[in-house]
């Protein structure tokens, strides 16, 4: 924990591939879908980059997760470069794990989302804008 809330970038996403996260990372969830649920506009982006950030997203909570595989990434991974290289604009990580949520929802894993309090976390989130 000390270690993420030394990192002196304003917006901090960490992507755990793992099984048992959830035991690990006991941070909050509140607030954070409620805003991935909006067709966010530029203005609304802003706002988000201008807060800290620091969000954890985990392929899985308190179970194992899948050992399958699409090509040489778990079906964790796998999803989230799909999500990235098909984006033509730009994509909040809150809304990413939405989307990998649903990719996820007849597996037996659950994927994880959250903040640590004690990171520093003011808000923001982590946005990737696509290149054109």
């Amino acid at each position: 924990g000390v270690a993420v809330q030394n990192i002196k970038a304003r917006h901090t996403l960490l992507m755990v591939d793992s099984c048992y996260v959830g035991k690990i990372y006991k941070g909050s969830d509140k607030n954070i879908l409620n805003k991935a649920k909006e067709n966010l506009e530029a203005a609304q982006i802003n706002k988000l980059l201008n807060k800290k950030g620091r969000i954890f997203m985990a392929s899985g909570g308190e179970e194992p997760v899948q050992d399958a595989v699409v090509g040489k990434h778990s079906l964790f991974a796998y999803k989230f470069i799909d999500l990235l290289k098909n984006n033509n604009s730009y994509i909040t990580a809150t809304n990413i794990f939405i989307e990998i949520s649903k990719y996820h929802g007849e597996l037996d894993q659950t994927p994880i989302i959250g903040t640590q309090k004690e990171w520093g976390h003011l808000g923001g989130d982590f946005v990737f804008v696509a290149k054109n």
